[in-house]
C-alpha cells in the first residue's frame, strides 16, 4: 500500500474512558457457569421456539482481516502514540464500509486490565504496512446484539443482564463465549448524532451458537 497516509475519521468510537461494558465481561463468565444444561430433544422448528427478541437482534458477522491493537491497557490504546492515533494516521488501510461495523473492542479475560481493539482492513494491506501492530483474522460468528446508554451504567447494566437472561432461556441459542471469542462492544452514532441525543450509544455483542442441529 503505497498511497500516502490520510487522516481517518472513525465515527464509531471516540471514548473518553473505559466503556462500562468492558468492565462487565468478567460477570458474563460467572453467569455462564450457573447455566442449566439444556434438555435433550428440544425442537428447533417453528416460531414457538423463539421468544420475543425484546429489542435485541441476532446477527451473523463474517470472518474478516483486521489490524489489532493487541492486548493493551485502555490508557495506552488511546494515549499518545497509541493505537487510536495510528488508526487516525492510516485511514487508507481501513476497509470501506456502507453500514456494517468496521471495528470492535473486547476485554481480555485472562487480564482484566487489558482490552483489544480491531479495525477491518483492505485486502491489499500487508503486515509491513501495519507494523508495529499485527494483522489477525477475526473468525466472526453469530451474536446477540443490543444497545445501551454508555453514559448511564444502570441502563447499560440492565441491557447486558437482559441479554444474558435471554440467552439462558433461549431454546434456540446458547452462549459461544470461549477463549478468543468474547463479548464485544462498539460505540455507534458518534459525532452529531451523539450530541443530538445527549448520550453515547454502546452496542453490545454477545457470542451465541445453535444449541444443536435442527431436527429434520
Amino acid at each position: 500500500m503505497s498511497e500516502p497516509a490520510k487522516k481517518a475519521t472513525p465515527e464509531s468510537y471516540s471514548p473518553r474512558e473505559l466503556p462500562e461494558i468492558i468492565g462487565m465481561a468478567q460477570e458474563m463468565r460467572k453467569q455462564l457457569e450457573k447455566r442449566e444444561t439444556p434438555k435433550a430433544g428440544v425442537s428447533m422448528r417453528g416460531g414457538r421456539t423463539m421468544t420475543k427478541l425484546q429489542n435485541m437482534r441476532v446477527i451473523e458477522i463474517p470472518a474478516f482481516r483486521a489490524v489489532s491493537s493487541g492486548p493493551d491497557t485502555f490508557a495506552n490504546i488511546f494515549g499518545k502514540g497509541g493505537f487510536d492515533q495510528w488508526i487516525g494516521a492510516h485511514g487508507h488501510f481501513l476497509r470501506d464500509h456502507f453500514y456494517a461495523h468496521p471495528d470492535f473492542m473486547w476485554h481480555e479475560e485472562d487480564n482484566i486490565d487489558k482490552s483489544v481493539w480491531i479495525w477491518a482492513i483492505q485486502d491489499g494491506v500487508t503486515k509491513e504496512d501495519c507494523a508495529p501492530y499485527e494483522i489477525i483474522t477475526f473468525e466472526g460468528g453469530i451474536y446477540l446484539v443490543a444497545t445501551g446508554n454508555e453514559d448511564d451504567p444502570r441502563d447499560l447494566g440492565r441491557t447486558y443482564k437482559g441479554m444474558m437472561k435471554w440467552i439462558k432461556k433461549s431454546k434456540v441459542f446458547e452462549s459461544d463465549h470461549r477463549p478468543g471469542h468474547y463479548g464485544m462492544c462498539h460505540m455507534t452514532g458518534c459525532g452529531a448524532i451523539q450530541q443530538a441525543l445527549g448520550f453515547a450509544q454502546q452496542e453490545i455483542f454477545l457470542p451465541v451458537k445453535f444449541k444443536r442441529e435442527r431436527e429434520a
